[in-house]
């Protein structure tokens, strides 16, 4: 007996735009069995919390150096700055001293203030690299991975079909079977997983 429920049923067939199939017959499926064939990628891209927590811990030491290095730059381009500041200075006093005349000082002047602004753009690009926040982005992807199954069953169909497209590329259908490829980097962990 009906309860007057309500309840919508999605279908989806293969178009056979390739022309691959004789025949559209049985070309077709529900929702759900699309969504449970589909949910079999989350198995693939699934890591255990040791394996992430491993990873995590080679990415924060890779890290740490990189900062490291970045510091050691920094360090360096400002004491060439301050060897600028000190060579215009000297020009200054040249000047004043009345060694050189006003067209050498502002031709020295003008170099300095070049040498000054490539450090100071050398400084900022490092500046940048230590800000990078493609590490946050390493740590989300493992998250996802170690969390991957557990997040997939508590989403609704719509939850779950957005999430497989930040997950996979080239989903096709073929009637009866789906087809996908893990985007790169979970490509990459699932590699590592089964090494």
């Amino acid at each position: 007996k009906g309860t007057g429920e309500k309840k919508i049923f999605k279908y989806y067939h293969c178009t056979n735009g390739s022309g691959a199939h004789a025949s559209l017959k049985g070309m077709r499926g529900s929702e759900e069995e699309l969504i449970k064939q589909f949910g079999a990628a989350l198995k693939e891209i699934n890591i255990h919390e040791d394996f992430r927590d491993e990873l995590l811990v080679a990415l924060n030491k890779h890290q740490t150096l990189a900062r490291a290095a970045v510091k050691r730059d920094i360090e360096s381009f400002k004491a060439a700055l301050q060897l600028v500041k000190a060579k215009e200075d000297r020009a200054y006093d040249n000047l004043d001293d009345g060694l050189i005349d006003k067209d050498t000082y502002n031709d020295q002047r003008k170099r300095c203030q070049d040498e000054r602004a490539h450090y100071a753009n050398l400084m900022e690009s490092a500046q940048l690299k230590i800000n990078d926040k493609s590490n946050e982005v390493v740590k989300s992807i493992l998250q996802l991975a170690t969390n991957a199954e557990s997040l997939w069953k508590l989403r609704s169909p719509e939850e779950q079909r957005e999430l497989l497209g930040k997950l996979l590329s080239n989903q096709t259908f073929d009637g009866v079977n789906v087809r996908y490829e893990l985007i790169a980097p979970l490509r990459t962990l699932s590699e590592m997983r089964q090494d």
